[in-house]
């Protein structure tokens, strides 16, 4: 059973099997520009809490039977929907950062 619905979850995983330490990296990096940058550890922590259930719910609507194009589309509307959610997370907590009120 191979196909376009099976490699739908490696799309999906592949992004959040770098993320911790791609996480770590950023808070690195951050360390040097800004006070209180170990905040984004949890700042990504409840970005991705708030966007995978919605990952989830688009990956719920796939049902056994034929795939096609059609069926993963509320998946890919799905992982936008979760990134445009992880972003806003993401942007808050950086301007919160540089804005100092994290110090």
């Amino acid at each position: 059973m191979g196909g376009l619905c099976s490699s739908s979850g490696f799309v999906g995983f592949w992004p959040m099997r770098r993320e911790s330490w791609l996480v770590s990296a950023q808070a690195y990096v951050l360390r040097r520009a800004v006070r209180g940058a170990g905040w984004w550890l949890l700042a990504n922590a409840l970005a991705w809490m708030l966007g995978m259930p919605i990952v989830f719910l688009g990956a719920s609507t796939i049902g056994s039977g034929a795939c096609g194009l059609g069926q993963l589309a509320p998946i890919w509307l799905a992982m936008v929907a979760a990134e445009a959610v992880v972003g806003a997370v993401h942007g808050w907590a950086l301007v919160w950062l540089v804005r100092g009120d994290a110090a």
